[in-house]
């Protein structure tokens, strides 16, 4: 665009080359006024050269995003927008959508049930020059707004000896009941910390780690003093 600019083909010689594949946007917000710029460079043996440019210009297409009930929040490429909202991109560009359970301007908790077109609670779509005939809405129920989580590994009161093997696994449900995909579907972090501790202090052996099925090992006690009163 007018303000800065990506490189898409480093210099090349040759001539009757094949652009592997026309690219996507770098930014929704600048996609309305970005373009390609082809420059062309010829130098004969004696050192002469002349520099010619080819402006393109990519077709753009609008696609319309509703939330049931209107006004909540979706994540396009990792950005909020309030619905409904009409956005421009490139046609056959990539986009990927998100839903959140939320709380609209009255304070209503709501959780996401399904998108329109069938997709997973994130998932990609293609952004063809007929999507703009047909909106893309994320349908939502109402909900307490409280999501329950639960250690499903290990299990509370378990024994361990040093060097087993232990695996942090945890579910979750959302505000209607329903299980919450911990793989990336859903917008959960999931934060683990786990501590060896008896009744005046603790050390930690695993700070705020992210993610889900984690597997990591017993340890030795950290002082035989203590040994008998230590747990994890």
């Amino acid at each position: 665009n007018e303000d800065h600019w990506h490189s898409v083909l480093e210099p090349t010689v040759g001539n009757n080359l094949v652009v592997p594949s026309a690219p996507a946007p770098s930014d929704l917000a600048i996609a309305k006024d970005s373009y390609l710029v082809v420059f062309l460079t010829a130098t004969d043996d004696t050192g002469l050269s002349s520099t010619r440019k080819t402006i393109l210009k990519p077709k753009l297409v609008d696609f319309v995003l509703e939330t049931n009930p209107p006004g909540l929040v979706v994540v396009v490429n990792d950005e909020d927008f309030q619905t409904p909202v009409t956005i421009t991109t490139w046609a056959n560009a990539e986009m990927n959508v998100q839903a959140r359970s939320q709380r609209d301007s009255n304070g209503n908790a709501y959780t996401w049930q399904r998108w329109s077109d069938g997709g997973t609670n994130s998932h990609t779509f293609l952004v063809a020059e007929e999507t703009s005939l047909t909106p893309i809405v994320a349908n939502f129920v109402p909900g307490s707004g409280d999501m329950s989580v639960s250690i499903v590994s290990p299990i509370d009161g378990s024994t361990f000896a040093v060097g087993d093997s232990i695996t942090l696994s945890a579910s979750a449900t959302g505000p209607d009941g329903s299980d919450l995909d911990l793989s990336g579907d859903m917008m959960v972090m999931m934060s683990w910390d786990v501590e060896v501790k008896n009744s005046t202090h603790s050390v930690s052996i695993l700070d705020s780690t992210s993610g889900n099925h984690i597997v990591g090992r017993a340890p030795e006690p950290a002082d035989f003093g203590f040994a008998e009163t230590n747990y994890i």
